[in-house]
């Protein structure tokens, strides 16, 4: 009897600790840039989030960054996300230039994806804007998120501070809210 009780209880708190944990993207948040959400988008299939510098307004931005998450997980391989991306911003803008900067698609770790997208004429409007976007597939979400600059290009700098921001990413078993609580960027 003992062991049976002892069998439902392991089960028990092992179905809660495996089922009540909602899953988020942790990206490691450089606070001397002062980054705000200021906008949040949620929908039957995802919600995203967009960020701005705070000295910066929605319609007079330089940077921004945007974060997805899918509800439910891509079931494709990232390859085919990446192709599917790339179709949808060369559909809006001309003369874009495509770059991956590095994948990881090992069995047992998450997988994502990081690349570059640079246009001098993003959505025919005749501005420039280079986008890094990073993919990462966890076991219950999929998430893109993106870092979008107002010119052609970055300088070394610029793209290895943002290369690392976005590789030291990773996907943690805790809610988005409480994610962005720890960073600093959403109040408790």
């Amino acid at each position: 009897m003992k062991a049976i009780t002892l069998l439902l209880i392991t089960l028990a708190f092992f179905s809660v600790s495996c089922f009540s944990q909602d899953e988020s993207l942790r990206l490691r948040w450089d606070m001397e840039d002062q980054w705000r959400i200021y906008q949040t988008t949620e929908t039957p299939d995802q919600v995203s989030w967009d960020l701005i510098k705070s000295t910066e307004s929605p319609h007079a931005w330089t940077e921004q960054i945007s974060v997805t998450q899918f509800h439910v997980p891509i079931r494709t391989n990232i390859e085919q996300i990446i192709k599917r991306i790339m179709l949808d911003y060369d559909a809006i803008s001309e003369g874009g230039k495509w770059a991956l900067i590095d994948k990881r698609t090992k069995k047992g770790a998450y997988k994502w994806a990081l690349f570059m997208y640079r246009t001098k004429n993003f959505q025919q409007l005749g501005e420039p804007r280079t986008i890094m976007i990073h993919i990462a597939q966890g076991p219950k979400h999929t998430y893109i998120a993106s870092r979008t600059i107002r010119t052609e290009k970055l300088t070394i700098a610029e793209r290895r501070k943002w290369e690392a921001f976005f590789k030291a990413g990773e996907v943690v078993l805790q809610s988005p809210q409480t994610t962005w609580q720890q960073a600093g960027l959403l109040s408790p």
